[in-house]
């Protein structure tokens, strides 16, 4: 495969072509009903911060049961990792796509917080903002989304991205792009089985 000028694709471009490609996925395996953009962006926050939380239980949980370390990377922790970082990344772009905004603008910005921070607190905080905004725009600003809550939105999925991407992957051996493409399998397969919804990391 070439570019347009006869040279093979960058790594970049490559990033860029699955990001293009998971987001096109996502769009097609959205399912909820549709309201105003904030009551949207409500149900994928919801999604994303139990995500979040199942991420960090599955991963206390492994850490308890086998003794392994976070430079451990078995099998085992690292596909158990994969399907719930692939689960909040799935939310994240999903949020996105409410947003008309592609990935690469969210994914190719450097986090804004002090480097004394840990990623559980800083994605914790983002979290929180997120939260607010789109709790205000339901409150304050009759379901419409203004421009500088959407800023702050945008921001804060910016500063998890990077905090999975750029901290939390490392530290088990993976990457953004295998969370993305083990999501991509896993919702497949759901899709496929009709088992979409219902409860169950493993149904």
């Amino acid at each position: 495969m070439v570019n347009a000028d006869g040279q093979p694709p960058s790594k970049k471009q490559k990033v860029d072509d699955i990001f293009e490609e998971y987001e096109s996925f996502v769009r097609e395996t959205s399912i909820f009903k549709r309201s105003t953009v904030p009551r949207n962006l409500s149900y994928l926050y919801c999604g994303a911060v139990e995500e979040f939380c199942e991420f960090k239980s599955a991963e206390q949980d492994l850490l308890n049961t086998s003794g392994a370390t976070t430079e451990d990377d078995s099998p085992e922790k690292k596909q158990a990792l994969l399907k719930e970082l692939g689960d909040l990344t799935w939310y994240l772009t999903a949020m996105c796509n409410e947003l008309h905004t592609p990935l690469a603008a969210v994914t190719d910005v450097q986090s804004a917080a002090g480097e004394g921070d840990t990623a559980n607190e800083n994605i914790l905080q983002a979290l929180g903002t997120m939260g607010g905004k789109i709790k205000k725009s339901i409150r304050d600003d009759g379901e419409v989304m203004v421009p500088e809550k959407e800023s702050a939105i945008l921001r804060a999925i910016s500063t998890i991205f990077w905090e999975v991407s750029e901290r939390i992957c490392p530290l088990y051996g993976v990457s953004l792009v295998e969370a993305m493409q083990a999501n991509m399998e896993k919702v497949k397969s759901r899709f496929a089985r009709g088992v979409v919804q219902g409860d169950g990391d493993n149904r």
